[in-house]
Formats: structure tokens, C-alpha cells, sequence
């Protein structure tokens, strides 16, 4: 799996990089696990739409790094951010959420 900046930006919903600070993104983290939280949609049985919230969900955290990253200007907005040996402290979203 692979992000670019733009990707983890609409994943994030961040519409200006340029004026982003590193505790804004724990906001923007936070707005993204209410809006994509699978419990969301569950209720509709709508398998489809509940396996998008469960992959967009997923997405938050690599998303993070990924801006993090740029933020810190280790990251090139050319590439594709390659995850599959980094490790997240994944949190449940309810205790994000808290």
C-alpha cells in the first residue's frame, strides 16, 4: 500500500498543507475516524458502503505519517509513501475518540 501527499490529504480532508502545523493534524485525525467510522454505516447493511468506511478508516493513520512526514520535509510529494514495514500505534476509534 501507498499514499501520496494528495491522498492522505483528502483522506484527512486537509485543503491547505502550506498553512498546516503538526497539532492540527491530531484535529484533522480525529474529524477523519467520526467521519469514516465503520459503526456509521452498519446499520444499513449496505456491504459496499460499510467495506469502504472499514478501508478509509484504515487509511487514517498511514495518512498521518505520511503528512508528518511532508511536514518535517522528508517526504516528496512525488512518491508514494511505502508503509508495508512501518508500524502504527493504532488506536481503536472509540478511545480516539475520547
Amino acid at each position: 500500500m501507498g499514499l501520496t501527499l494528495e491522498e492522505a490529504l483528502d483522506i484527512l480532508e486537509i485543503n491547505n498543507v502550506d498553512a498546516l502545523t503538526e497539532s492540527d493534524i491530531d484535529k484533522y485525525k480525529r474529524k477523519a475516524f467520526i467521519r469514516w467510522h465503520p459503526d456509521k454505516v452498519e446499520h444499513t447493511g449496505d456491504k459496499n458502503k460499510i467495506e469502504l468506511y472499514n478501508a478509509k478508516s484504515k487509511l487514517i493513520e498511514p495518512a498521518v505519517v505520511v503528512i508528518k512526514k511532508y511536514l518535517k520535509g522528508e517526504y516528496d510529494p512525488n512518491q508514494k509513501f511505502d508503509d508495508t514495514n512501518a508500524t502504527y500505534n493504532y488506536q481503536d476509534p472509540i478511545e480516539v475518540l475520547r
